[in-house]
């Protein structure tokens, strides 16, 4: 339940305080359990939850004629892709924070818990995004979209340190909660309202410079030929053109779309 209730803003974007209660809630269950089988069972459970509910925006690709598959075809790839990345997603989640778990039970570090825990979840984001399988549209960063003052400290140390304060934050409140002390309480209020007043002071400050000309382009490439690769050189060729019909004109960027270049640059 706490997995669904973290993942809900995925689907409901104003909720995104939900994030925050699902994970202190998966927190109070770790501080509170003493069994590492239940520890674990608790980790994968939550986490698969979440990254079910965070992609289920695949059923929204059924069917995939696009890519000249029949709806039988089509129905088991998105079940597949619903059931399966999910699964490898949670599994090294829960993973990495298990093994976090067990050497802080074993090094009893007490109140520095949250902080190995946030920093596990962080880390685990940041292994989830390489690979084939790695999407980055399930990130704790992600679920705050629309509450812009607690994304803003991503410019001091990036978009994960997002999902750290966040974890943070949710892992001492719920510290708090299971010792009964309120000075734990305090601290994730006070990392909360240190990350969403940076957040407002970056926001109401306003930048002054030169206005620029943008040009936006669009090589009207049907989604069956984007990844096609017979039609690689040609939407590379067509984009050049584009481009270049814009050297003599007052235009400083130009936007192009992301499948401007379809390969996967990492390997091609």
């Amino acid at each position: 339940m706490a997995g669904v209730v973290a993942s809900l803003p995925y689907i409901f974007e104003n909720a995104f305080a939900l994030c925050w209660i699902g994970f202190v809630l998966v927190c109070i269950i770790l501080f509170k359990q003493h069994s590492k089988k239940r520890v674990f069972t608790s980790l994968f459970c939550f986490f698969y939850a979440y990254y079910i509910v965070a992609l289920s925006f695949f059923v929204s690709l059924y069917p995939l004629d696009f890519a000249g598959l029949s709806n039988f075809s089509s129905l088991l790839v998105v079940l597949t892709a619903l059931v399966l990345i999910p699964l490898v997603h949670s599994l090294i989640m829960t993973a990495i924070c298990f093994v976090t778990y067990t050497l802080c039970t074993q090094k009893d570090i007490g109140a520095l818990f949250p902080v190995a825990f946030s920093f596990a979840v962080m880390l685990g984001e940041y292994l989830l995004s390489l690979g084939p399988l790695g999407f980055s549209w399930a990130r704790v960063v992600v679920s705050q979209i629309k509450f812009l003052p607690s994304l803003q400290s991503a410019s001091l140390f990036g978009s994960y340190f997002v999902t750290f304060v966040i974890v943070l934050l949710c892992s001492y409140f719920a510290y708090g909660v299971c010792t009964s002390k309120r000075k734990y309480i305090s601290i994730a209020l006070a990392i909360m309202m240190l990350n969403v007043g940076f957040g407002a002071i970056r926001l109401s400050q306003t930048c002054e410079g030169q206005t620029i000309n943008v040009a936006a382009l669009q090589g009207n490439f049907s989604s069956s030929e984007k990844w096609s690769g017979s039609v690689v050189d040609e939407s590379i060729r067509r984009y050049q053109t584009l481009v270049n019909g814009f050297e003599n004109k007052d235009v400083h960027l130009v936007v192009t779309p992301e499948t401007a270049f379809p390969v996967t640059l990492l390997n091609d």
